[in-house]
C-alpha cells in the first residue's frame, strides 16, 4: 500500500440535487437500454449528480428524482426517500488523500444519521437523507466543519419547527439504505478471494472484508467526451459478458470520475483520460445489517485506514 500526506478539508457544501439510490438486475440492462442511454448521453443538465456502477451481481445508480420517470414501470427499484449530497469544497481530494471518508463518517455514526459515500477523482459526497439533512448540518458543524449553501436547509426547517425539534441531533438510520460498500486502497493490500471478519464476537453484525482479485484504475475525463467514446461506454455497460468486470462512472457539476479494470481501460482509445496510473485493489464490505447501519459500517473501516495514513477512494451500492 502506498501513504499518503494527510488532509484535513474542513469546508463542505450542500449541493441543490435531490437524489434517490437505485438497482437494477443485470438480467434487466436491455429493458433499461433506452433510459440508461439517455442518462448518459442526453442529460437534461451540465450541472447534474448521476452515478452508475455495475459489478458481477448489480448494477447500482445514484440519480435525481426527477428522471425516474425515464425508466420502465417496475423494473427500477429505488428508496421512497430522498437524499442530498454534501461535497467536500476543497479540491483536489479524491484518492490523493487520507482520513477523508473518516471525517465525516465518524461524527455522523454518533448522531445515528446514515450516508452513501461516494468517492470522485477530486473530492467526496456524502448524501444523507433528506429529512436528515438538518441534523447532518448540525453534526457537522459540532464536528468543526464550515458548511456552505444551508441557507434553504435552515429555512424549511424554521417552516418545520412547530413540529420537529432539531436540538437533538440523533435520528434513527433510514432503512432503505444501500447494503454494500467497496473501498479501493493501493494494490498490494491483500491477496484476491480472500474474506475476512472485523470487529469483535460482542459487535451486532461482523463485517466481513473480501479482496476482489482485479487490479483497477481511477481516472477523470471532460465531459465533452462522453459523446465522442459513446459507442466504447456502449460495448463496456451493454456488450460485456465477464462476470468479475467492475465499471464505475460517476458525474457531478464540477467533473467526470471513472473506475475500471485494465482489461476496460485499455479497450478504450488513449488521450481522453486523466489517469491515475497506480493500480488499486478493491476491498468489498459484507455486513448483513449494512442497510440499517451504514454509518457504522463504514466508520469502523474507515478509521484503522485513516489512522495508518491509509488513502481509500470509496464506492457504495445497492446490494451486496
Amino acid at each position: 500500500m502506498v501513504a499518503m500526506a494527510s488532509i484535513a478539508p474542513k469546508h463542505l457544501r450542500i449541493l441543490p440535487h435531490r437524489v434517490v439510490l437505485a438497482s437494477i438486475k443485470q438480467e434487466q440492462l436491455p429493458i433499461c437500454t433506452h433510459s440508461l442511454l439517455r442518462m448518459f448521453l442526453y442529460p437534461e443538465s451540465k450541472e447534474r449528480f448521476f452515478s452508475f456502477t455495475t459489478t458481477a451481481r448489480e448494477v447500482s445508480l445514484v440519480i435525481e428524482d426527477i428522471v425516474l420517470a425515464w425508466f420502465p414501470a417496475g423494473e427500477l427499484q429505488y428508496t421512497k426517500q430522498r437524499w442530498r449530497a454534501i461535497k467536500f469544497d476543497e479540491e483536489p481530494l479524491g484518492f490523493e488523500s487520507t482520513g477523508i471518508v473518516c471525517s465525516v463518517a465518524e461524527p455522523l455514526t454518533l448522531a445515528g444519521i446514515n450516508i452513501y459515500y461516494v468517492s470522485t477523482f477530486t473530492s467526496g459526497f456524502t448524501l444523507v437523507p433528506e429529512d436528515s439533512i438538518f441534523d447532518a448540518v448540525l453534526c457537522l458543524e459540532q464536528a468543526g466543519f464550515q458548511v456552505n449553501g444551508k441557507e434553504e436547509i435552515i429555512s424549511q426547517s424554521a417552516l418545520n419547527s412547530s413540529s420537529h425539534n432539531h436540538k437533538k441531533i440523533a435520528s434513527p438510520p433510514s432503512t432503505t439504505s444501500p447494503v454494500s460498500s467497496r473501498s479501493l486502497t493501493s494494490s498490494g493490500s491483500g491477496s484476491g478471494g480472500s474474506g475476512f471478519p472485523v470487529g469483535s464476537p460482542s459487535t451486532t453484525a461482523q463485517m466481513v472484508i473480501s479482496t476482489l482479485p482485479a487490479q483497477l484504475y481511477m481516472a477523470s475525463m471532460a465531459k465533452e467526451n462522453i459523446v465522442r467514446l459513446a459507442e466504447r461506454f456502449i460495448k463496456t455497460i451493454f456488450f460485456s459478458d465477464r462476470g468479475d468486470k467492475m465499471f464505475s462512472f460517476t458525474e457531478t457539476p464540477n467533473e467526470v470520475s471513472l473506475i475500471f479494470d485494465k482489461e476496460t481501460l485499455d479497450s478504450f482509445p488513449e488521450g481522453y483520460f486523466n489517469l491515475c496510473h497506480i493500480p488499486w485493489r478493491a476491498l468489498q464490505i459484507c455486513a448483513g445489517s449494512y442497510g440499517s447501519q451504514g454509518s457504522e459500517t463504514l466508520s469502523k473501516f474507515a478509521k484503522p485506514l485513516a489512522d495508518a495514513n491509509i488513502s481509500i477512494f470509496n464506492v457504495s451500492t445497492y446490494f451486496n
